[in-house]
């Protein structure tokens, strides 16, 4: 299987990752609160137990997660293998029930397996160059938003579940957790078969591409041969030649070094005039000259000598040290980089949340007509995500950003205005509201992938685990105080919408003050890739 391949099939599996994700969020939530009560339970309380320790332990797993990838980045697969286990014994522990203590403890034990989402977005920024990555990451989350909407789909599916295995009764309420086993299930065998780490490999194709400047540039070209065909060539080619070589990748925190050992006569010496080409840390490229006195190729080009070493299977691992995760993030911008996206979710959730009851409240809409709402916010973060992956390829990601913050503040203006002339059983006003939702759905879906790919550009190769794992920690917090607050306040539309508004408003100051950091480390990632 050549290189192109493999990242083919582990860029779908991410997808296909996240999209799961997002078909448990939304077959899993819906029929737990009845699920808990078939068990005993009497008090909310359960329910918001359930949900907070699912959030909690997958916060964990995130920065867990992140920091053993920036470790062992070459071992992505296992990580993974790991998570997706555990999802597995979560969600069949949530089908046999037992106890409303056991099926909390379920959704904590799955918790912890959501932490492969960190491990697998930190593989995509280390194998992206900066004009792709976000286009990437877009498609990415946009198939957990399609997950989110097969929801409805799989839950009527699941309600026909009345059946015996052995002796253990399925039904409509344990069903979803049956149904998430067996899908993780499936996902663990795929991902056992298919996917290969690919982030040596792919900086063992820049560098392979950098010893051959008429190579098409990566990931537009199809290679006519694999790596191992190429490698056998070469190696009879230097075999002949009598050379002995050695090499030692230099990958952001790994060695580098180039030595050869030529057992030539001297007679026999032909003039060498070929540049080498080292990977600094930063995954940027600077060029080496030798110098006069090294030895002659013998006719072996610089690509053919590059692919007869074992760059990709003997990389030498260097530590990450904490101290490099406080020089990386304690800097203004990606403290402004983290708050946004906080702010961002918090004031998503907020009106998320009371969509249904204001719906319910002022216009006397059933639950199915609240459900096609959520459907038509799904399909609009679609078209956004759709649109990001095309238009972020001309487009810098700040700018995407700033929009996006403008987009969700506007969002909120707008609900402050029109909510509180609302009353119930009167229709008129439902328009406005709507209005204000495609305006939110549109301003959040911009400002998270934004947000996550212009952070990404903005810390370096080695600490891409922990910035993914340091962002679900801000996104979970902003999605466990949104709900609380727009709960809490829904009756007072002056008080819910003001919070966020001042939050938004408060971040986009601090944006400001750092966008000219922010441009300058966007332009010189850029110019590298």
């Amino acid at each position: 299987m050549n290189f192109r391949t493999k990242r083919t099939f582990a860029y779908i599996l991410v997808g296909f990752y996240l999209f799961l994700g997002g078909v448990e969020y939304a077959v899993i939530l819906p029929s737990a609160w009845e699920f808990l009560q078939s068990l005993g339970a009497t008090d909310e309380f359960f329910l918001g137990l359930a949900i907070a320790g699912y959030s909690i332990s997958g916060t964990v797993a995130g920065l867990v997660g992140g920091r053993v990838s920036d470790l062992y980045p070459h071992h992505t697969k296992w990580i993974v293998i790991t998570c997706v286990s555990a999802m597995v014994i979560g969600n069949t522990q949530y089908m046999l029930g037992v106890s409303v203590l056991n099926v909390v403890m379920s959704r904590v034990v799955c918790g912890f397996g959501s932490g492969a989402g960190a491990a697998l977005l930190a593989e995509i920024c280390r194998t992206t160059n900066q004009k792709e990555r976000t286009s990437v990451l877009s498609v990415c989350n946009g198939t957990r938003q399609l997950g989110i909407l097969m929801g409805p789909a799989c839950q009527l599916f699941l309600s026909l579940f009345d059946f015996k295995i052995s002796n253990f009764q399925v039904n409509h309420l344990n069903a979803a957790g049956l149904f998430m086993a067996l899908v993780w299930l499936t996902f663990f065998l795929l991902f056992l078969i298919l996917y290969s780490d690919i982030y040596f490999e792919y900086k063992y194709e820049i560098l392979r591409q950098q010893y051959n400047p008429e190579e098409t540039p990566f990931g537009h070209s199809m290679y006519l041969s694999s790596v191992e065909e190429e490698k056998k060539k070469a190696k009879n080619k230097v075999e002949v030649a009598n050379l002995g070589l050695e090499f030692t990748q230099p990958i952001n925190g790994y060695l580098c070094e180039i030595s050869r050992n030529v057992s030539t006569e001297p007679d026999t010496q032909a003039p060498h005039s070929e540049d080498f080409s080292i990977m600094e840390r930063d995954g940027s490229v600077a060029d080496t000259s030798s110098d006069e006195s090294d030895q002659p190729l013998l006719g072996v080009t610089p690509r053919e000598w590059f692919l007869v070493s074992d760059v990709p299977t003997k990389p030498t691992h260097t530590h990450i040290s904490y101290r490099m995760y406080f020089d990386e993030f304690l800097h203004d911008d990606i403290v402004v980089l983290f708050t946004i996206n906080m702010f961002c979710f918090f004031a998503q959730l907020n009106v998320e949340t009371v969509i249904a009851p204001i719906l319910k409240f002022y216009f006397d809409m059933s639950t199915w007509m609240s459900s096609l709402v959520y459907m038509g916010g799904g399909m609009v973060s679609i078209t956004v995500y759709i649109t990001i992956a095309f238009v972020s390829r001309k487009v810098r990601d700040s700018v995407l950003l700033g929009i996006g913050c403008a987009t969700l503040l506007a969002a909120n203006i707008w609900f402050i205005i029109v909510v509180p002339s609302f009353k119930p059983g009167v229709m008129e006003g439902l328009e406005y509201f709507l209005m204000g939702g495609v305006l939110l759905f549109i301003g959040y879906t911009i400002t998270g992938v934004s947000s996550a790919g212009l952070m990404s550009k903005c810390v370096s190769e080695g600490v891409q685990g922990a910035a993914q794992g340091l962002r679900r920690l801000a996104t979970f917090v902003g999605l466990i105080l949104g709900p609380i607050w727009g709960g809490a306040t829904m009756r007072q539309p002056h008080l819910q919408f003001s919070a966020p508004i001042l939050l938004l408003s408060f971040a986009a100051v601090l944006y400001a003050m750092s966008l000219p950091k922010i441009i300058r480390e966007e332009t010189d990632r850029r110019q590298k890739a």
